[in-house]
């Protein structure tokens, strides 16, 4: 048994709170281990009662400052009041009933408020922050399963930008749904011929358990969108932008966005005239086994455009289109299904046909219902609504102003209104929070998890469902977050077990 003591600039962080029992042997005559982290490279670094930790392991050796009561072992040595092991990104040293994982050196520790605590694990998909020096610096946007202190226990490195994933589960088991361009899950920002979703089982093979891959979805020249898609049980629904081949007017007032969106974009684009081009819109893809439906969202029922990019063609388009939906979700419904589009600063609700039934938000629309007590107005360039019964909850960028927020409207068809019931403002460093693009929110039991989008300063906020005020804050430095999904507990315990990479 050894009892270990080690200083540290700070204060001692520690997994219980310790009591002058804790090193007095128990009634089989056996001390009680406990081990004591006090350092500045592991995550969590507050006063906690956690159980799990990940820091990064540079040249394959662990090394952490650490103090306790716990057994000798083979698997690491102590000296000078360090722990130290051999050990590789995704490998674990259990000691005293903990867990210290390593995580790779291109992924960037988190950091968060003391006491930060989600309720559940979620999935979370981030890109890289291009206003920072994260591509220079040579780190890699993941898709993260982060327990509920924002710990990252399983991860998949990606490329460039963001992504959709989710995990679910069914009688068949646990798999994991992402969008792919070559077969492995990546996120890209493009729509390229070949794009999809495709679908891995987690299967055990001689104990060890990995993703196979038993379903794609890539129709030929229907290139799905990367924003979202939904499983159901006679296949995909998912969002394409279908590409005009032709020009029409696209009734923008005032030159697009000019954002390099795939090469070449900035300049091919900025020359042509925005006020008749062609058009990338909205549409609905139904994908089953016996066929493939593209539904384009029609435009008479939905708001004027209040923002749009130049956007680089997909599928046969040669030259510029202009981008003046940007659908980034879908909630299917029975009847109907709910989309987000951004750049019309409105949720929708359209049928089976693509006719428009109502929306949320946007300066005007013929079927657009009357918001009544929000007190910024309206949703400007909103992300991730989802409507639970006559409860539609959306992720409201405020693109613009440092007002990003979650809200909830009470829809009532009767009247044609949409009531504010719920409004939860994250905290930044400059008080309010600015999202200019991507984010989600999500609620689970007492609190709402928002993916702060384009925020630098935070990347995941957890939102008391009653108030509005924020709970706590978690932030990966030089990564923006597009969506933080809740998985399940079983769905945790079984993604935990898989090879991270």
């Amino acid at each position: 048994m050894l009892g270990l003591l080690a200083g540290c600039g700070g204060t001692a962080i520690e997994t219980g709170v310790r009591t002058s029992s804790d090193f007095a042997p128990n009634e089989t005559g056996a001390q009680p281990e406990s081990l004591v982290i006090n350092d500045e490279n592991v995550f969590p670094k507050f006063k906690s009662s956690v159980k799990y930790y990940v820091t990064h392991c540079p040249e394959g050796e662990i090394s952490f400052k650490a103090e306790g009561s716990f057994r000798e072992s083979q698997s690491y040595t102590y000296l000078d009041g360090y722990i130290k092991a051999a050990l590789k990104p995704g490998e674990s040293l259990d000691i005293a009933g903990n867990e210290v994982k390593c995580i790779p050196d291109d992924m960037p520790l988190p950091q968060a408020t003391e006491g930060f605590d989600m309720g559940g694990a979620v999935l979370l998909s981030t890109t890289l922050d291009t206003n920072s020096n994260a591509v220079f610096e040579g780190l890699n946007p993941y898709l993260m399963l982060l327990d509920k202190h924002g710990a990252p226990v399983w991860w998949r490195s990606g490329v460039s930008a963001e992504a959709h994933a989710e995990f679910f589960e069914d009688e068949t088991g646990v798999s994991l749904m992402s969008y792919t361009e070559d077969g492995e899950s990546k996120a890209v920002f493009s729509h390229l011929p070949g794009s999809g979703y495709v679908v891995e089982r987690v299967l055990e093979r001689g104990g060890v358990k990995t993703l196979q891959e038993i379903k794609r979805y890539s129709p030929t020249g229907v290139p799905l969108d990367f924003h979202d898609a939904v499983l159901s049980k006679d296949g995909l629904i998912g969002m394409y932008y279908k590409i005009d081949t032709e020009p029409r007017d696209t009734g923008l007032t005032r030159t697009p966005d000019t954002l390099t969106i795939g090469l070449g974009a900035k300049d091919v684009c900025s020359s042509k005239s925005y006020k008749r081009a062609k058009l990338a819109v909205g549409a609905l893809v139904f994908i089953s086994k016996e066929s493939v439906k593209v539904v384009e969202i029609n435009h008479d029922g939905l708001p004027s455009i209040t923002g749009a990019l130049w956007h680089t063609p997909t599928g046969e388009a040669k030259d510029c289109v202009i981008d003046v939906d940007h659908l980034n979700a879908v909630d299917v419904h029975e009847d109907f299904h709910v989309v987000t589009m951004r750049h019309r600063d409105t949720v929708a609700a359209v049928d089976s046909d693509g006719e428009v039934l109502w929306s949320v938000g946007g300066q005007d629309g013929p079927v657009a219902l009357q918001i009544l007590g929000d007190p910024l107005g309206r949703p400007i360039k909103p992300h991730d609504g989802r409507l639970v019964g006559d409860v539609l909850t959306m992720f409201d960028n405020h693109s613009g102003k440092s007002e990003a927020r979650v809200v909830s409207y009470k829809i009532d068809l009767k009247e044609r209104t949409a009531t504010l019931i719920y409004e939860g403002r994250a905290v930044c460093k400059d008080g309010g929070c600015s999202a200019f693009a991507m984010g989600s929110a999500r609620k689970n039991g007492e609190v709402y998890v928002a993916a702060m989008g384009t925020s630098s300063d935070v990347s995941l906020s957890v939102l008391d469902s009653k108030s509005g005020k924020q709970r706590g804050s978690l932030w990966f430095e030089g990564y923006w977050s597009y969506r933080a999904v809740f998985q399940s507990d079983s769905i945790t315990d079984v993604v935990r077990s898989l090879t991270s990479k």
